[in-house]
């Protein structure tokens, strides 16, 4: 082992040698090289100066330098900035600018401008120092306003997506707000639909025990109903009926109007009807008439007086074909008295027995609540 690590001392220390051996031989060679260089030139400047123009001259002395500068120091290179002066007239960086905005997409865009063909002369200056600081100065304020402009029209486009984003969440809220009010308002109407079915229900129990009470059957509007066993009401007495019921449900301490403009129409309705029996016009109540509509069919029991003095519904109209004078005497005269006395006294069972089931709900409840 120790032979090879002599070994291996010694080849290493030969190759150090020849390489400094080298490197002098290197050396040498190339003092001699400079040597010859500069003896060939020394003769090549003993020769007349002759000018080549293979690659052109130099644009550098046709610009003024400070304007490049300034366009140095907007971000342009020396190449660009002094082909941009050179080729707008050299006098002002705004040319010079507006060409590079237009040009900066040009495959030779940072290529260098020489003159072929002529000799390289330095134009002499037409623009002093000061004038030259002058408009330097004014260049580097229309750039500042660039800048500025450029900040403001960025704000500008900021403030653009801004509003754009507060519509577009403006929308989204109400569209949010829209569904669900429909959401709010299709529960209310589940829920108006379930109560309609609880109250139906409640009437159904309570005509059902109304029924036990009296031993009778009550129709919907909690009358009693028609059947074998039930003796039928004469006309007067439906008339009668009627008006009673028109009367509980619009007491004349609080609806005194609606009575008296109903009534007025029945009067109007039996009077025409005695005056001229035959007349074809007074026979006839048509269902489209404005005064018919407000101050008869929209209240409770008007239809029945009418079909109780004799009126037929048939469809657009209603129509007495049989007269029954002594009934329409007797029906005005019932009207007449109910005009004159507002305030009448009726037994408790028979108000028992002719109240509306809405009315035996409330007065149920009523009670319920008192005890």
């Amino acid at each position: 082992s120790e032979m090879c690590i002599r070994d291996r001392y010694q080849r290493r220390v030969h190759g150090i040698y020849q390489d400094i051996m080298e490197d002098k031989v290197e050396a040498k060679t190339e003092v001699k090289e400079e040597g010859k260089k500069e003896e060939v030139k020394k003769e090549e400047e003993k020769k007349p100066e002759v000018k080549s123009f293979d690659q052109g001259m130099s644009i550098s002395g046709f610009v003024k330098q400070a304007l490049v500068e300034e366009l140095k120091d907007l971000g342009f290179s020396k190449n660009v900035s002094e082909k941009a002066l050179y080729l707008t007239g050299g006098l002002s960086t705004d040319k010079a600018i507006e060409y590079i905005e237009k040009h900066q997409n040009d495959a030779d865009f940072e290529e260098e401008l020489r003159i072929v063909g002529q000799e390289e002369e330095k134009p002499k200056s037409t623009m002093s120092d000061e004038d030259a600081k002058k408009k330097a100065k004014e260049l580097q304020e229309l750039a500042r306003k660039k800048r500025e402009e450029k900040d403001k029209q960025l704000e500008r486009d900021r403030e653009i997506d801004r509003i754009k984003g507060a519509k577009e969440l403006s929308g989204v809220k109400e569209k949010f707000e829209e569904q669900s009010m429909l959401r709010e308002a299709e529960n209310r109407k589940k829920e108006k639909i379930e109560t309609e079915k609880e109250l139906r229900k409640m009437e159904e129990q309570l005509l059902r025990d109304k029924e036990a009470r009296f031993g009778k059957k009550f129709g919907a509007d909690g009358k009693p109903a028609s059947g074998p066993g039930v003796v039928e009401k004469t006309p007067l007495e439906k008339a009668q009926s009627a008006v009673t019921f028109i009367k509980s449900i619009y007491p004349p301490d609080r609806h005194p109007d609606i009575l008296e403009n109903c009534f007025g129409m029945f009067k109007a309705y039996l009077g025409n009807l005695l005056k001229d029996p035959k007349n074809e016009k007074f026979r006839k109540i048509n269902k489209e008439n404005k005064a018919y509509k407000e101050r008869v069919a929209t209240v409770k029991g008007g239809i029945n007086f009418l079909k109780a003095v004799g009126f037929e519904d048939k469809e657009t109209i209603f129509e007495i074909t049989k007269i029954d004078e002594k009934l329409i005497q007797a029906a005005l005269a019932l009207l007449e008295q109910t005009s004159h006395h507002h305030h009448f006294t009726v037994s408790y069972t028979h108000l028992r027995a002719h109240e509306t089931l809405r009315y035996l709900v409330c007065r149920l409840l009523l009670e319920k609540k008192k005890n």
